[in-house]
C-alpha cells in the first residue's frame, strides 16, 4: 500500500479515479472543492480530470486541485470522454466520475467502500461497482417513480407487472434506491453482498455513468468495443452516450454479469445546463 491509499485496505492492484468536464466549471468545482474538503484525492494512486474542448474557466478550474488534466481540443460525447479517461489512467481500477458528482460521505467510508467494492471485483462476485448514492442520489432522478409504478401496492401496480412483465422485470434493479429490503422483495435478481453492498443482475439493472467503478482492462477491452459498435441511433447532442448503447441491448442484459451497488459516495448536483 503507498502513501497515496492511505486509508485503503492493503491492494496489490491500484486504484484511480477520473472526471470527465465538459466546460460546466461551476459544477467541477463544487465537485473538485468536496473531494478537496474530505481529502478524498489521497485514496487514490492516480486522479484526472479529462477536459475536452475546455474553456478558461473549466480549465482554471481544474487547476487549484492536486489533479492531473489532461485536455482535447474536441468534444468527444460522454462514451467517448470516458474512453479517454480510461485510457489516460494507468490503474488497475478506475472510477469513472462527470463532473456533476460531489462527495457526501466522509473520507472513512469513501474508503470502506471503495475497499469493499475491489474485493467484489476481484473475487469476480461483481463486473463493476455503482457509487451513486442510494439514499440521496441527487437530481434527474426519477427511478423511485418508475419503479413504484409497477411495485408499489395496490390494484394497478399489479395489473403494470401482470400486463408488462419485461418492462417490470427491467424496473427491479432501481429497488435498491426504494426497497429497505431489495433482496427479500426480488431474490431471483438480487443478493446480500455484506457491509450494506447488494449484487445486482445486469439483467434487470442498467449501466450508470455517476460514479461506475470497473477493471481499466474490461471497460476499454469489453465495454467500449461493444459500446463503439453498437447498432444504436438515438445520441446525445450527436454522440454515444454509454448508458444508451448498454442499456437498450442484449449484450449487458444477457451477460451473466452481476453489478455490485454500494451504499454510495456521490450524488448528482449540475450547477448549469450543458445542453442535455
Amino acid at each position: 500500500m503507498t502513501d497515496a491509499r492511505k486509508g485503503l485496505a492493503p491492494n496489490e492492484q491500484s486504484v484511480g479515479m477520473g472526471i470527465l468536464s465538459w466546460r460546466g466549471y461551476k459544477s467541477l468545482s463544487n465537485a473538485l472543492q468536496s473531494y478537496q474538503e474530505a481529502d478524498l484525492f489521497s485514496l487514490f494512486d492516480e486522479v484526472l480530470v479529462f477536459l475536452p474542448d475546455p474553456d478558461e474557466s473549466v480549465i482554471a478550474t481544474a487547476q487549484k486541485y492536486p489533479v492531473r488534466i489532461v485536455t482535447h481540443p474536441e468534444n468527444l460525447g460522454i462514451a467517448g470522454g470516458m474512453e479517454a479517461v480510461a485510457t489516460n489512467l494507468k490503474t488497475d481500477f478506475v472510477i469513472l466520475l462527470e463532473n456533476d458528482a460531489p462527495l457526501i460521505e466522509t473520507r472513512e467510508e469513501a474508503a470502506r467502500q471503495i475497499t469493499k467494492g475491489c474485493q467484489l471485483i476481484e473475487q469476480g462476485d461483481a463486473v463493476s461497482v455503482l457509487y451513486r448514492h442510494r439514499s440521496q442520489p441527487g437530481q434527474t432522478f426519477q427511478s423511485d417513480v418508475k419503479y413504484l409504478r409497477y411495485f408499489d401496492r395496490g390494484l394497478m401496480p399489479w395489473l403494470r407487472r401482470t400486463l408488462r412483465p419485461f418492462k417490470a422485470r427491467r424496473l427491479t434493479g432501481k429497488s435498491m434506491f426504494v426497497e429497505a429490503n431489495p433482496v427479500k422483495r426480488h431474490p431471483k435478481y438480487i443478493k446480500e453482498a455484506g457491509d450494506g453492498f447488494y449484487l445486482i443482475s445486469t439483467r434487470v439493472t442498467p449501466w450508470i455513468n455517476l460514479g461506475m467503478m470497473i477493471k481499466r482492462e474490461v471497460f476499454l477491452g469489453t465495454i467500449m468495443p461493444y459500446v463503439n459498435s453498437a447498432p444504436t441511433k438515438r445520441r446525445i447532442n450527436g454522440f454515444r452516450n454509454l448508458e444508451i448503447e448498454l442499456n437498450n441491448s442484449p449484450f449487458w442484459r444477457r451477460s451473466g454479469w452481476y453489478m455490485a451497488s454500494s451504499p454510495g459516495l456521490f450524488t448528482h448536483e449540475r450547477t448549469e445546463y450543458r445542453g442535455y
